[in-house]
């Protein structure tokens, strides 16, 4: 059965979609819930997203609660300074200071790269760090300014919400939904009809 010229235009525009769609998956950002226990008795919890390139997106809110060590804190992305090594680094620190003059400063470090999406990613905890919150940074955890205090991570994790994340080699990869695959092959098959109609259209002038 012959395809219309209508209809073969519009399974090539459904075509275009859905390689727009698989593209935009593979754009996915992951997103994470943390939790963790310090070393006085305070908790912490929140959510961070990292882009496809593994690098901390600016949505992230994390809360610690008080303990016998400090009173606790709320991170935003707008009233912190944050960061996170290149992505090639792994074990990958996620890095918080909080301003103006960085009075307080949370340290996470995770035991994998959280740009792979494993479903749980633990915290790398115990006295002495490499994961703690301080007060009056530049930038802890070396006492020598006034009320200075730390408190150690000594348990945490992080669970996946919302991904998986694709991108440079060594992320997992975005799945498509099947729709979007079986508008693809139909799209594809339909400007494949286009092409041959338009050769037997010439052949015949």
């Amino acid at each position: 059965m012959a395809l219309s010229k209508t209809m073969i235009r519009g399974l090539g525009a459904a075509a275009a979609a859905a390689v727009l769609a698989v593209a935009g998956a593979a754009d996915a950002a992951v997103t994470w819930n943390i939790t963790g226990v310090f070393n006085d008795g305070g908790t912490l919890s929140g959510t961070i997203t990292l882009n496809v390139y593994d690098f901390l997106q600016k949505d992230f809110t994390l809360t610690t609660t008080a303990g016998s060590l400090e009173s606790g804190f709320t991170y935003t992305a707008s009233d912190s300074y944050f960061s996170n090594t290149n992505p090639s680094y792994a074990p990958k620190p996620i890095y918080i200071d909080f301003e103006p003059q960085y009075q307080n400063d949370l340290h996470i470090q995770f035991a994998n790269d959280l740009g792979v999406a494993a479903p749980v990613d633990k915290i790398v905890g115990g006295l002495g760090g490499p994961s703690f919150e301080c007060i009056h940074s530049w930038s802890c955890p070396g006492p020598g300014m006034p009320g200075y205090a730390v408190r150690y991570l000594v348990s945490g994790q992080a669970t996946l919400v919302g991904g998986p994340v694709a991108g440079p080699p060594g992320l997992g990869a975005a799945v498509p939904e099947p729709a979007t695959w079986a508008f693809l092959v139909l799209g594809v098959g339909a400007v494949g009809s286009a092409l041959r109609l338009g050769r037997r259209q010439r052949a015949t002038a």
